[in-house]
């Protein structure tokens, strides 16, 4: 990619770096990798530095791939995820009831009307 054809630059640090390696497979290129400065303790001590990296697109790989576009397809399937979960859940409750209400239809069949009282003038003894 040539520097005239760069459509957007992205910042990126090395907590993140499983975005720069997602970009990088999308068609982004690395432009720079470097650090910025020291960080210190709060004595004043240095205790580091971290690792920057600069990524870029040229305007259609960025339409076609960027980190808010990638963002916004997780929420959507985790949206979808989630609904998919509710109506499962949803039609078990369903298949739930349906087989206590036809469990409790075949126990009355068995069970017999039982409401009749017996004098003992209807016993055979």
């Amino acid at each position: 990619m040539e520097l005239k054809d760069i459509y957007k630059i992205e910042k990126i640090t090395q907590d993140e770096l499983d975005n720069v390696n997602l970009l990088i497979e999308n068609g982004w290129v690395i432009l720079q990798i470097g650090t910025d400065e020291h960080r210190y303790d709060r004595l004043g001590f240095p205790v580091g530095s971290e690792t920057i990296f600069f990524v870029a697109a040229d305007k259609p790989t960025f339409e076609a791939f960027n980190l808010k576009l990638y963002q916004q397809q997780l929420e959507i399937q985790a949206a979808a995820q989630s609904l998919a979960d509710s109506i499962t859940s949803e039609l078990e409750a369903t298949k739930r009831i349906r087989n206590r209400d036809k469990s409790i239809k075949v126990s009355r069949e068995y069970s017999g009307d039982y409401s009749t009282v017996i004098s003992d003038d209807d016993l055979p003894f």
